[in-house]
């Protein structure tokens, strides 16, 4: 789903060929939790809170204006890559 388009070299969101592409202006990915991590960070929660560890991974998408964030959710949900 990320690539980049040929006649522009610009990172974009969607495929190429599509009419449904998002030209980002970055993206940046956090490295995966190590165990070490995951359990601190569980460990120094409240108790009912505990069972919340839903950064193990992160993405931004970083868009020209606040309303394509839509239209990269719509690529991201066609795409299976996001439940929403």
């Amino acid at each position: 789903v990320l690539g980049h388009d040929p006649n522009t070299g610009q990172v974009i969101l969607g495929h190429p060929g599509s009419s449904r592409k998002l030209p980002l202006h970055g993206v940046e990915i956090k490295e995966l939790k190590t165990r070490e991590s995951l359990l601190i960070k569980l460990l120094s929660k409240k108790a009912n809170m505990a069972e919340q560890a839903d950064d193990l991974v992160g993405l931004r998408l970083i868009t020209e204006n606040p309303a394509d964030v839509l239209l990269a959710l719509d690529i991201l949900r066609e795409h299976k890559l996001i439940l929403f």
